[in-house]
């Protein structure tokens, strides 16, 4: 609320005073400042942010680039703080989510040239459990994804070649379960047991509606449906080829544009939305599970994605219905909002931090309770809180 008040030369004469509850419309006409929200950190740089919204937890992911090295964090959204800090022995790391009962796993690579592994962590003192070898050093690492219904989780593995696989991990005895019917090494589905069905699968989820596991694959067009059902009914060694009942492929070929693959992808509403670059253009595409190819393919005129791990975010819920992709464009880095029906801009949006220096901007999470975006920052230990418009 303003007030008026007028000084003339002499006697100070109060022309006005404004009492609380008065009408001002030039104090109505100007908006509230934005609201400059922090959580201060342990260590900076986070590779991903994930939110486990009904507890207000963020887990923080920090790989090898960060100053802790490969390092996890448990925040306190509400209380803003940190919980608990872990520094991990491994040369790398690339995947965290969290699991049912206060738990979480994270994807990484440890320390000896041994191979791949998933490792599961208590909550919230984030004291490491069981750790579970699955692929050996061939190729690039993959991602996670948690059927909380059945009560698995699942790593991709991009080794190329019989050794591009899937692996499945029961919580309960935090075992890993053969892909075939043998009981013997090779665990993993993989082209060894359904040749041509994967071509270095990265990004997966598992969706609860269809029972099926949703994979990118970075070195072809097309995304990999495979029915979960299918774990320990297959023989290894029988020549099964792509397609066999239970296994889909859904084309990402473009007429316009050459290589469209899921750099980045996420998944809310039943709706799945990937991000990615080729032939000097950025694009958006969204499908179903029941789509017989891609519903849209969107380019971002003037824009590049900025990938780390999970820089793309779905709000499903409807008012909001939007995927968030972390972006720059002419004005620097910011957070875009595009609506999931069309993959258009939202009006208002990218939005920029205003503490972080959109430059320092390396990872966004998503807190759909509380419509706001969790940003962190490169360079110095800290969180940003962000409402969504």
């Amino acid at each position: 609320m303003s007030r008026s008040v007028l000084s003339l030369v002499g006697p100070v004469i109060l022309l006005a005073t404004l009492l609380p509850g008065c009408h001002d419309d030039e104090g109505d006409s100007n908006p509230s400042p934005p609201h400059r929200d922090t959580i201060t950190l342990t260590y900076e740089n986070p590779l991903e942010i994930e939110i486990a919204a009904a507890r207000q937890w963020a887990l923080l992911l920090h790989d090898r680039h960060a100053s802790s090295g490969p390092a996890v964090q448990l925040v306190d959204l509400n209380a803003r703080q940190v919980l608990a800090t872990q520094i991990l022995n491994y040369y790398d790391v690339y995947d965290i989510e969290f699991l049912p009962n206060d738990e979480a796993c994270f994807a990484g690579r440890p320390h000896g040239n041994i191979g791949y592994a998933v490792q599961f962590v208590h909550l919230p003192d984030l004291t490491l459990g069981t750790r579970v070898m699955l692929s050996d050093t061939a190729g690039a690492h993959g991602y996670l994804a948690v059927d909380t219904t059945g009560g698995f989780v699942y790593y991709t593995h991009a080794g190329g070649g019989t050794k591009d696989a899937i692996y499945r991990i029961r919580l309960s005895t935090q075992t890993i379960i053969d892909a075939d019917n043998d009981g013997q090494p090779p665990y993993g589905f993989d082209n060894g047991l359904v040749g041509g069905l994967f071509d270095h699968p990265a990004r997966i989820f598992f969706d609860e509606s269809s029972g099926k596991l949703v994979a990118a694959n970075l070195g072809a067009d097309f995304i990999t449906f495979v029915d979960a059902s299918l774990w320990g009914t297959l023989e290894r060694g029988a020549g099964l080829t792509f397609p066999i009942a239970g296994t889909a492929h859904l084309s990402t070929a473009s007429a316009s544009i050459n290589g469209v693959r899921a750099d980045g992808m996420a998944t809310g509403a039943g709706v799945y939305v990937f991000a990615g670059t080729a032939g000097g253009f950025a694009y958006l595409s969204r499908f179903e599970i029941g789509s017989n190819g891609l519903d849209l393919l969107e380019t971002a005129a003037g824009r590049q994605w900025r990938y780390r791990n999970a820089d793309i975010r779905v709000h499903p819920r409807q008012d909001i219905f939007s995927v968030f992709v972390l972006q720059t464009d002419s004005a620097g880095v910011g957070v875009g909002q595009y609506r999931l029906n069309n993959l258009q801009l939202v009006a208002g949006s990218p939005y920029r931090p205003l503490v972080i220096p959109d430059t320092s901007l390396c990872a966004v999470g998503i807190d759909p309770v509380n419509d706001r975006l969790v940003l962190g920052d490169a360079h110095h230990p800290r969180l940003e809180l962000m409402e969504i418009r």
